[in-house]
């Protein structure tokens, strides 16, 4: 990761209110097969996931250099953020849900299978489903690392962090800012931890630019539920988001063209 920056939800609900709020996976890969796919590795007959053909399905040569990371109930204004980039720089942003579902239901849909309790005869009466406390703990377990190792490389590849900003998923009780998600604090406390890794693209004056335009934002991050470390991002205003849409302009045969987009996002002065 290079940068990261933040939008506020409020702000710029209006400013995407015309674009698109389906999947923008639809106009580069085929979601669908994905899905198919993460089932049919889900049930097997040898009753075993296997975590590292999960990671190579669902990252694969497709550069997505931004990921959004944002609440659940803001998936509508992700992506139309995301049909933002797209439409007018053609990046390809990360959105994780988009990609292999709800968590709530990949967890369902490996539960179901491996951790019914019931007997094959309670099962043919059409008993209702029981799990088995040991096996729903192990399997919830396995999911979750499984995720968090996946957004974590995600991260670290992408090359610029976005994070939607709303009170979905930041809460503020108390006067204290902070989430009541773990997979919200678990990316915001990878942006806060891994190394920054400059494009090579990049020449050292242009970093040199880049660095002294930036002026990052910082917020206490208190104790109260998840705190919300956010040291390295950056605040992107509708005004921002207008002025490098304006001025940028999409050469189709430039397959790079993304790679122009984002320097000039760098190089935006940041209020």
């Amino acid at each position: 990761m290079y940068r990261a920056y933040y939008v506020n939800e409020r702000q710029i609900k209006d400013f995407l209110k015309d674009y698109d709020g389906k999947r923008v996976y639809s106009q580069v890969m085929n979601t669908n097969e994905l899905e198919e796919h993460l089932l049919e590795m889900i049930i097997n007959e040898q009753n075993t996931l296997n975590a590292e053909e999960i990671w190579d399905s669902y990252f694969p040569s497709l550069k997505m250099p931004v990921f959004i990371s944002h609440s659940s109930k803001d998936k509508s204004i992700a992506r139309k953020f995301a049909n933002f980039l797209y439409n007018n720089f053609n990046i390809v942003s990360f959105i994780d849900s988009d990609l292999w579902g709800n968590i709530v239901d990949l967890q369902k849909t490996i539960d179901n299978y491996y951790c019914d309790n019931r007997s094959i005869y309670e099962k043919k009466q059409g008993k209702r489903i029981v799990y088995n406390y040991w096996r729903r703990n192990e399997s919830t377990a396995h999911v979750h690392m499984i995720l968090s190792y996946a957004l974590t490389k995600m991260i670290d590849t992408a090359e610029c962090f976005i994070f939607i900003k709303s009170d979905n998923s930041i809460s503020v009780e108390d006067s204290i800012s902070g989430t009541f998600s773990p997979w919200i604090f678990h990316e915001l406390a990878t942006v806060d931890t891994i190394s920054i890794k400059r494009p090579t693209r990049i020449d050292l004056n242009l970093q040199k630019s880049i660095e002294s335009s930036a002026q990052l934002f910082n917020e206490s991050a208190l104790k109260v539920h998840y705190p919300v470390p956010c040291s390295k991002l950056n605040y992107l205003s509708c005004k921002m988001l207008q002025d490098w849409s304006s001025n940028y302009y999409v050469d189709e045969e430039e397959n790079m063209a993304w790679e122009s987009a984002l320097n000039d996002l760098y190089k935006l002065n940041l209020e």
